[in-house]
């Protein structure tokens, strides 16, 4: 059981093993998904608490550098809605993360978790990240994890302005909830489905949408933004659309821009190892907007990545290949390239 404010999470009762579980085959998949049959500890490799197992796990993939983002922290958002509360669990996470990286700050980066459900315990955070090594912020994209409030509310000016001053790149990253934007499509499916996994990249795309939509881009012109875990290769025809659809809407939006010249200019979108045609995207659009994630620990997530998504673009050039397996990420996260 997961306690969130005192409260057990119903939704992941029995069955927190499959927080973890790469590299699983479906039978434990199935095991770790079903009620009771796995405990968290089952689920979790040694590799998402222990520093040293991380980087000997990094060492057999061929990984140099990993940005590590959260994954119990992606539960709670959107449960709790006491903001001093959520505040209090980023500063908690935040802590044990810096001395999980301290091991090898050089290879280990860590990504601080804020809350905008509290915008000042947000800059404050943010403000204590910049000041002890972090290289980037995650930001739940779920509309209830803000209360709601739109990205332009003037609530969350301070929380603009202190990433545009900070420079430290914004990330967006799914988040698993019991009732999710989607949910009415499917009631009844019991949560952790194919149709609920398949649809958890939505709220990514919506918060990119919304940012872009409403001017933050343009307001805040040095900002920088990551489009993580919804995969890449949609990312060329949602902007050909967006620009579409800001012709006949230019009179109602703050845009003067286009919205993939707001993308152009600040930010960056991750790549699944498995999409097929992620080379044939990059050619499109250029190889300076792709980085890559793996998901790891999740029980979507395998081993092998690295090599993984260094064939599905071995077709491009090998200096575009480079940009998209690691030199993007370290321009984006501002990251010294020369390793020990």
């Amino acid at each position: 059981v997961l306690l969130i404010d005192n409260k057990p999470y119903e939704f992941l009762r029995g069955r927190l093993g499959a927080l973890g579980g790469a590299g699983s085959d479906p039978k434990e998949l199935e095991a770790l998904l079903t009620p009771g049959l796995r405990t968290y500890a089952d689920g979790c490799h040694p590799a998402s608490y222990d520093p040293q197992a991380r980087l000997n796990l990094h060492k057999e993939e061929g990984i140099d550098i990993a940005m590590l983002y959260p994954t119990i922290g992606i539960i709670w958002e959107g449960f709790v809605n006491d903001p001093k509360l959520a505040s209090a669990y980023t500063r908690a996470y935040n802590r044990w993360l810096l001395d999980f990286c301290s091991v090898d700050f050089n290879r280990l980066i860590p990504i601080a978790h804020v809350s905008l459900l509290d915008p000042q315990g947000a800059v404050n955070e943010i403000k204590w990240a910049k000041e002890n090594g972090f290289k980037g912020i995650f930001v739940s994209p779920d509309l209830m994890a803000r209360s709601g409030l739109a990205f332009n509310d003037p609530l969350l000016a301070p929380f603009w302005g202190i990433l545009q001053d900070t420079g430290l790149p914004l990330a967006f990253h799914v988040v698993v909830r019991e009732k999710p934007t989607l949910f009415e499509w499917h009631e009844g499916n019991e949560g952790l489905g194919l149709f609920s996994f398949t649809f958890l990249g939505i709220d990514v795309m919506a918060a990119f949408t919304s940012m872009c939509s409403l001017g933050i881009f343009e307001k805040y012109p040095k900002v920088k933004c990551l489009i993580l875990e919804a995969g890449s290769n949609w990312i060329s025809a949602w902007l050909d659309r967006m620009d579409h659809k800001f012709i006949p809407t230019q009179s109602r939006t703050p845009l003067t821009m286009k919205p993939s010249e707001c993308f152009y200019r600040q930010c960056l979108i991750s790549a699944d190892p498995d999409e097929s045609l992620t080379s044939e995207v990059i050619q499109h659009m250029g190889d300076d907007y792709f980085v890559w994630a793996s998901d790891f620990p999740h029980i979507d997530a395998d081993f092998g990545t690295a090599k993984e998504i260094a064939e599905h673009i071995s077709p491009l050039p090998l200096e575009s290949q480079k940009k998209v397996l690691g030199e993007n990420a370290l321009n984006f996260y501002g990251l010294n390239s020369d390793l020990n």
